[in-house]
């Protein structure tokens, strides 16, 4: 359990939910769509959980997924983390949002589909692979490489899924908000 190991030590050295772009265009995105229910797939330490708890007063129900059993300590009901392995959806619940911060190259653009039942929206918050600081991180993670995909490539896979785009942006980092109904967000 090596990358456990390194990803402790990451967590403790940078409070990444204090300091990174993606947890404030989830945070936005959460309080935009009024997102009372979240599901986090691969949450790692449940940052998300973090950002919404203290900056998303409307939050009833935070669950976060991931592999690894990282999260952080909150002692609040909203809060629920469960260890699994993400690409295959671990509730039938229903959520008003699905985020993907920073997770879904790890999780696979495959299993975006198994979690279309759970949700009205999928918010993808990801770094383009262009970037110089993500080669760097991709060559660390080299079994991931090649997943990671650009704003425009995520786009396109999103629709050639049968997903709606509801809103992007962004630059080095970006997000992409996608229907998980077809008829829930037409205009």
């Amino acid at each position: 359990m090596a990358p456990l190991r390194h990803l402790k030590l990451l967590y403790k050295l940078y409070p990444a939910w204090k300091v990174i772009a993606e947890y404030r265009y989830a945070l936005e995105l959460a309080k935009k769509y009024q997102c009372r229910r979240v599901l986090d797939v691969g949450c790692g330490r449940g940052n998300l959980g973090k950002v919404l708890l203290e900056g998303h007063p409307y939050l009833q129900l935070y669950v976060g997924v991931d592999i690894y059993d990282i999260f952080m300590e909150v002692e609040d009901p909203r809060i629920n983390f469960i260890v699994l392995d993400a690409k295959n959806p671990p509730l039938m619940n229903r959520f008003d949002c699905i985020f993907f911060v920073n997770s879904v190259f790890y999780i696979g653009l495959d299993s975006l589909e198994k979690y279309r039942n759970l949700g009205n929206l999928i918010a993808i918050v990801d770094i383009d692979p262009s970037y110089p600081h993500i080669w760097v991180v991709d060559r660390f993670e080299s079994f991931f490489k090649g997943m990671r995909r650009s704003r425009e490539g995520l786009i396109t896979l999103l629709r050639n899924k049968g997903f709606d785009i509801i809103e992007e942006g962004g630059g080095a980092t970006y997000y992409v908000v996608a229907s998980c109904n077809r008829l829930l967000h037409r205009q």
